[in-house]
């Protein structure tokens, strides 16, 4: 018998398919608040990366075998030391955000430059503004993606079907399908004053946090639009606020925060320019089936790791 823990109600047809994939398994769903008495009991933990509080429940998990976490994101499990140093299995659900991560920075991409942000404010007054100023396309454009894990790549498609040129940054310089030209971390400042967009799919590790501060942002060219769908930590708040009020680089956009809800003082929410959204680029109707099919493939080979898609390192991170 494996006993599944699960915080998240996965609904009865992913119930099921998990029933299909181990037999032997018993599947419980229960509230994070409600959770303490059974967590000791579970060899299997399934729950959202950024949405619980690990630091607790760890812990308290003592015959736990594998964590699943249903976002590509771990960083709050790997900040706890005594889970790095174990014998317990993390994987993630790394893979599955390509497509509506892509969706959203195209629509945010198209926003700034049909001007749609604008017209939609103007339409909110009843103004009619014709010739604004700055309208343009994206096709020839060239976008920067710093990060070219599964996300990176799966933007780089959608970006690439509206003919952009596309360049990418990452670790290791190896050629990826979709992406024009490779650079190597040592030389991001030479692939962003490239890019009219900069798009960040970055995990946190001790090397990205705080990785675009305002001398990044200047090595940007004054036209460009910034995008992070990764982590809020990759960026510093208060300098890219300067850097949208002094006209250093022309727009942004933030799906991610270091605080999340952005508390009302943070200066993004007055930053000009600026389009704030809630952690929900990778939102889809298909997104727990996705997570689900993964963590079910895994569940077929548990406990050989090695079998198993998307084992996370948990000392590098990722």
């Amino acid at each position: 018998m494996v006993k599944i823990l699960t915080f998240t109600k996965l609904g009865s047809k992913l119930e099921q398919k998990i029933k299909d994939a181990r037999p032997d398994a018993e599947l419980i769903t229960v509230k994070e608040s409600e959770a303490d008495p059974i967590i000791p009991e579970a060899d299997i933990l399934v729950g959202f990366g950024g949405m619980l509080n690990w630091a607790h429940i760890l812990p308290l998990a003592k015959n736990c075998r594998w964590v699943h976490t249903l976002s590509a994101g771990v960083d709050r499990l790997t900040a706890e030391p005594d889970f790095v140093a174990g014998d317990t299995i993390l994987t993630n659900s790394k893979g599955i955000h390509g497509i509506p991560m892509g969706e959203h920075c195209l629509g945010v991409i198209l926003g700034f430059t049909r001007k749609l942000f604008r017209t939609y404010d103007n339409q909110k007054e009843h103004r009619w503004e014709t010739g604004i100023k700055g309208l343009d396309e994206i096709a020839g454009k060239t976008a920067v993606i710093v990060g070219l894990g599964a996300v990176g790549v799966g933007i780089a498609a959608k970006l690439k079907a509206m003919d952009m040129q596309v360049i990418g940054v990452k670790q290791n310089v190896t050629d990826l399908p979709g992406i024009d030209k490779v650079y190597g971390t040592a030389d991001l400042d030479e692939a962003l004053a490239q890019g009219d967009v900069v798009i960040v799919t970055l995990p946190v590790t001790p090397e990205t946090r705080d990785l675009f501060n305002l001398e990044r942002f200047k090595k940007m060219k004054s036209s460009a639009i910034f995008i992070n769908v990764s982590r809020g930590e990759t960026v510093v708040d208060d300098d890219l606020a300067a850097a949208l009020k002094e006209g250093i680089i022309a727009g942004a956009s933030l799906d991610v925060f270091r605080t999340e809800p952005l508390p009302q003082d943070n200066p993004l929410w007055d930053a000009p320019n600026l389009i704030v959204t809630p952690h929900d680029a990778a939102m889809s109707p298909m997104y727990l089936t996705r997570t689900i099919n993964i963590f079910c493939e895994n569940l077929k080979v548990f406990p050989d790791a090695a079998k198993m898609q998307n084992v996370v390192d948990k000392v590098r991170g990722y």
